[in-house]
């Protein structure tokens, strides 16, 4: 099995009830097999009132790591 060194996925989604656009981004980064970083976007934006500046935005950081010999 083949690990990709790095991945960025991203998602974009339009709830016509709220009428707001909500995005995500993962970057994944294995720097070496088993041990990956990880940061993570998401918000959500308006699209009608104050469009364009983010409403609610997160930011995540995750790192795993596995002993190197």
């Amino acid at each position: 099995m083949t690990h990709p060194a790095l991945s960025v996925p991203k998602t974009a989604a339009y709830n016509s009830g709220t009428r707001s656009v909500s995005t995500n981004a993962r970057f994944r980064w294995e720097y070496r097999p088993g041990s990956e970083l990880f940061v993570v976007y998401n918000d959500e934006r308006d699209s009608e009132a104050n469009a364009g500046v983010p409403a609610l935005f997160t930011v995540y950081m995750k790192g795993s790591s596995t002993p190197y010999n």
